[in-house]
């Protein structure tokens, strides 16, 4: 996906998510918008359909505004609160459960934390209006370019190194965990 766009203050902006990461995203977040799974988008199919939502597109680009104006670059996130239900969570607040719901895992070769157990189908993942874009930020022949590298329905749960449960005080949800209706 690639698609242009102008800054308030005039410069323009290239907004890029690679074929690799749209796939990547296919099987964990666009989903399909009638399955209530945890990680998954309700109100978008694809990683276009979300940049074309206007609301989506203005936060966007005000976030990248500043970014420009501190020359801030390198890798960035931002939570976006839509007005609507954009889908369900991933995580949820620690205080939320007892550790009888929960179980040890590992989300990659650096980083673990805690998850709702898969059994525990009765705790639902929450369905959420925010979202989080994790994006690579930089100027290429004046332009800016935002290389975007995960979306996810929820709160940014930063870095995924080390012990994220601990860090966020958040939980997880195995992928295939029912989202409330």
């Amino acid at each position: 996906m690639y698609i242009h766009n102008t800054l308030n203050n005039g410069v323009r902006a290239a907004i890029i998510v690679r074929r690799t990461t749209e796939e990547r995203l296919w099987s964990k977040c666009f989903r399909g918008t009638a399955l209530p799974l945890a990680g998954n988008f309700q109100r978008w199919c694809s990683a276009d359909q979300l940049f074309r939502d206007r609301e989506v597109m203005e936060h966007f680009l005000i976030e990248l505004d500043e970014l420009w104006s501190k020359q801030q670059f390198g890798t960035s996130s931002v939570s976006i609160v839509h007005s609507m239900p954009v889908g369900w969570e991933s995580t949820d607040e620690l205080q939320n459960y007892t550790n009888d719901d929960l179980e040890e895992f590992h989300l990659n070769r650096k980083s673990w934390g805690l998850r709702v157990k898969p059994s525990r189908t009765h705790l639902l993942a929450p369905k959420t209006h925010e979202f989080t874009l994790v994006f690579e930020f930089k100027s290429e022949g004046g332009e800016a370019v935002a290389v975007v590298h995960s979306i996810y329905p929820g709160k940014d749960v930063g870095e995924l190194d080390r012990d994220v449960t601990d860090r966020e005080k958040r939980v997880f949800f195995g992928w295939e965990h029912p989202g409330a209706v």
